[in-house]
C-alpha cells in the first residue's frame, strides 16, 4: 500500500506543478488546499500553493527548468505525509486528478495543432499525436 500512496503522491505533485503555471490552476487551487482541511491547514496551504506558483512562474521567465523538479519534490513530500494519515484525502486526491486530466480529444472533439514550434523541453500531449516535418510543400 505504501508504494501505491507514493505513486499517488508523485502523480499528484507532478499534476499540481504542471497546473500551477496554467490558467486552469485557479479552478483547482481551492480544491487542492481543501485536501488539508482535516489538518486545519487550508489557509496555510493556500498561501504555500500561491508561493509555489510564483516561484514556478518566475523560474519559467528565467528559463530555469530545475525549479520545477524541486517544487514537485516538495509537494510530493507534503502529499505523501498527508495521504499516509488520511484515507479520505487519498480518495479526494484521486478524484481531483481524474478531474484535472486532459480530455480525450477523440471523445471531446478538441484538437490542438502546433505549427512551427520550437520546444526546449518535454511536451505532454494527451490523446493521439501526429508529427509532420518539413516545409509543408508537396514534392
Amino acid at each position: 500500500m505504501e508504494a501505491e500512496l507514493m505513486a499517488l503522491a508523485t502523480s499528484g505533485a507532478t499534476t499540481l506543478v504542471g497546473l500551477m503555471v496554467t490558467e486552469g490552476w485557479e479552478q483547482l487551487h481551492d480544491r487542492v488546499a481543501g485536501l488539508f482541511r482535516r489538518q486545519g491547514r487550508v489557509e496555510a496551504v493556500r498561501a504555500e500553493l500561491e508561493s509555489s506558483r510564483e516561484v514556478l512562474l518566475e523560474a519559467a521567465r528565467q528559463g530555469d527548468p530545475d525549479v520545477r523538479e524541486a517544487v514537485a519534490l516538495e509537494w510530493r513530500s507534503r502529499l505523501t505525509r498527508l495521504l499516509a494519515g488520511d484515507a479520505h484525502a487519498v480518495a479526494e486526491l484521486q478524484a481531483l486528478l481524474r478531474d484535472a486530466a486532459l480530455p480525450d480529444p477523440d471523445r471531446s472533439g478538441t484538437r490542438v495543432e502546433i505549427s512551427g514550434g520550437t520546444f526546449n523541453g518535454p511536451v505532454l500531449v494527451s490523446g493521439t499525436q501526429n508529427n509532420h516535418f518539413g516545409s509543408g510543400a508537396d514534392g
